[in-house]
């Protein structure tokens, strides 16, 4: 099956209306379709992963459907040396089979910030010392 997921709105930014559509070659005309608004971490430690909206999808006779989905204000994508977030907009059937999955940049300007390494770390700079 070949399925895509296109975002059509002009600006992805944060509390901001994220429209688009979804293109898809069904195997079965009742079956039911959802994309997901998601975010995940990813790096040393545990992973999350955090689904913000889940949508029902209709298609139309073209095998297209439609979507708007509402933009939190955070968190921002970023990229660092311990942990990294970044957003997905994903496409599953009724039995939660992943059929696509579209990676995007959310903040205010449109790029990903990078966390760079810290120079004098507050941590390395004072010790505290328990119980004394």
């Amino acid at each position: 099956m070949n399925s895509r997921i296109i975002i059509t709105s002009s600006e992805v930014r944060p509390e901001r209306l994220l429209q688009g559509r979804v293109e898809c070659s069904l195997k079965k005309p009742n079956e039911d379709f959802f994309i997901h608004l998601l975010w995940k971490t990813e790096g040393r430690g545990t992973e999350d992963l955090h689904v913000v909206e889940k949508q029902a999808l209709t298609f139309d006779s073209q095998n297209s459907a439609n979507f708007e989905l509402n933009l939190p204000g955070e968190p921002y994508s970023f990229s660092g040396q311990l942990v990294s977030v970044s957003w997905f907009l994903e496409l599953t059937d009724s039995s939660g089979n992943d059929l696509a999955l579209l990676p995007f940049i959310l903040s205010p300007d449109g790029q990903e910030r990078i966390l760079g390494k810290v120079a004098n770390p507050q941590s390395k700079q004072s010790k505290i010392r328990f119980g004394k």
